[in-house]
């Protein structure tokens, strides 16, 4: 008994320290006598490159408008539109659009007609709201003026005012414009608030096709948000004809109703479109008219006064 006495209480069970787990850092857990809990202590994996563009979009909201799909000039994968998600790949488009772009001033830059060295010209545009209703500038520029702004065309109506007035159908007015490549034509519609768009419509000059606009670029603010070709009006149309079923849509948007309402507008040139030859003398199109810098310089024709 004396012995017994004597000899020291074993001690007590300590508590296993936490190992790690390949080399790595020690597990997220806390040891209880034998037993292990998991630790209420937030995890550490990194975070995605979406959250991260998800707080940026969550701090500017000058840049959201305070709407609630994300950045306007994000790619659409950053900003999710309720119950809708694969519509915007089943539209193909020339370029991959932002979703519900917003801004004060919407440019478009001009770079090329369909083969007229002289004019180039446009019947019109027309910006589409969330809700798929026409929007209506304030103002509209043209750093290159129009025809009216040429020696005895002081009363041709075929100026940029006409993007003020929405659908072509519906103003029965045009734009035309003397062709310059440095810098290239541009127009400017001007809103006095923040404005977001779903779509862009274009109608292209149908006057003489060969002077509608090919190549072209959108800006939001000075952002690019899209660059594509527009389609040529087809020549074999009915002369004056330039409703709805004449215009090409451009969908920034996932929205079912606008989507369906908008996707037989939207164009994808075809390769033969697409092809350009050149020669010694500069840029040649596909019917062998001469359109690139090679082209000699010669005095600029006249054309017909529209009043």
């Amino acid at each position: 008994q004396q012995q017994q006495q004597q000899q020291p209480a074993s001690p007590s069970p300590s508590p296993l320290p936490a190992q790690p787990l390949h080399g790595g850092a020690a597990p997220s857990e806390v040891v209880v006598g034998t037993r292990r809990l998991p630790s209420a202590s937030p995890s550490r994996e990194p975070r995605s490159r979406s959250r991260d563009a998800a707080a940026v979009a969550a701090a500017s909201p000058s840049m959201t408008g305070g709407g609630g799909h994300g950045s306007p000039y994000a790619s659409p994968g950053f900003g999710r539109a309720p119950n809708r998600t694969a519509d915007m790949s089943i539209v193909q488009q020339q370029y991959e659009t932002p979703l519900h772009p917003c801004g004060f001033v919407f440019r478009f830059r001009l770079l090329s007609t369909w083969s007229d060295a002289h004019y180039i010209g446009l019947d019109g545009v027309e910006l589409l709201d969330l809700s798929g209703r026409p929007l209506r500038p304030k103002r509209a520029h043209s750093n290159h003026g129009s025809v009216r702004d040429l020696p005895g065309m002081e009363t041709d109506v075929r100026t940029e005012h006409t993007f003020l007035f929405g659908a072509p159908e519906i103003s029965g007015r045009m734009w035309l414009s003397p062709f310059c490549r440095n810098p290239p034509n541009s127009l400017e519609l001007f809103f006095d608030e923040p404005t977001r768009i779903s779509c862009v419509r274009f109608w292209n000059y149908s006057r003489t096709p060969s002077r509608g606009v090919r190549d072209m670029e959108i800006y939001v603010d000075d952002l690019l948000i899209y660059q594509g070709i527009l389609r040529q009006h087809a020549s074999s149309t009915l002369a004056g004809s330039r409703g709805s079923s004449c215009c090409e849509s451009v969908l920034f948007t996932s929205r079912p109703e606008i989507i369906d309402k908008e996707r037989g507008r939207a164009y994808v040139p075809s390769a033969e479109e697409l092809v350009v030859f050149f020669d010694e003398t500069g840029r040649v199109d596909q019917v062998g008219k001469h359109r690139g810098p090679g082209l000699p310089l010669v005095e600029r024709p006249t054309t017909a006064l529209v009043t």
